[in-house]
């Protein structure tokens, strides 16, 4: 009996885009990031609880400047509290409610103003990969709908815990969360809009290159990993 090789996991550590650096951590033989942090000064530290994430604080030259609270309930963030700081004073700004489907999959995301005003109301469908297939935002009487598509490869987060809760914190165009790798995010109201991802992969199928193309800008990510022992 031939017995195959275990799969190894990779956790992506650092990418570099324009000679600027933007290094992940983990918490200790886990897929549990502990922090983010770039070369300007901006970095993110997060911390859980029973392995799910409570709090996120956004620093700037080590000063605190933000934070979300997250509340967890049947193990799944259910919602968050979002505050600007200023030295010992935070100021409640946005909040967010989650709602899942019986995959565990987020599927509906809503946006209040500290008001309880709803500022947005965003939809999501996954294909049968489990990757997010379409999405409709509704802000105010406008709604945009959206349609993902993807590769067949090792996605940079797929073996990483919750990236997709971060984008919503983290404005970054490399944080998808998904099976495999986005190649398209079409607006179909305004096809300008449209964000392109080509990819080089390594041995093991993960993308090591990462080149986008959002209205007409173009970047590249390279990145390294670190395995999952």
């Amino acid at each position: 009996m031939v017995i195959p090789p275990k799969k190894k996991v990779w956790l992506p550590a650092k990418l570099t885009i324009s000679n600027s650096i933007i290094e992940i951590n983990y918490l200790d033989g886990t897929a549990l990031i502990s922090s983010i942090k770039y070369a300007n000064g901006t970095s993110y530290s997060l911390s859980y609880t029973d392995k799910i994430l409570k709090k996120l604080v956004k620093q700037l030259n080590n000063t605190i400047i933000q934070s979300a609270d997250y509340l967890v309930a049947d193990g799944k963030i259910t919602r968050v509290q979002r505050f600007n700081i200023s030295g010992q004073r935070s100021t409640p700004t946005e909040k967010y409610y989650f709602l899942y489907n019986t995959k565990s999959e987020l599927v509906n995301v809503k946006t209040y103003e500290v008001s309880n005003l709803l500022q947005s109301e965003l939809n999501l469908a996954y294909n049968s990969a489990g990757n997010i297939s379409s999405a409709a935002l509704k802000t105010g009487s406008i709604t945009e709908n959206f349609e993902y598509t993807y590769d067949a490869s090792n996605s940079l987060f797929k073996d990483v815990l919750i990236p997709q809760i971060l984008r919503f914190e983290i404005n970054e165009l490399f944080l998808n969360q998904g099976t495999n790798n986005l190649t398209r995010i079409n607006n179909t109201s305004r096809s300008e809009d449209e964000i392109s991802y080509q990819y080089i992969y390594n041995a093991d199928n993960y993308p090591t290159e990462i080149k986008y193309t959002n209205k007409g800008v173009v970047g590249t990510y390279k990145v390294s990993y670190i395995e999952l022992k």
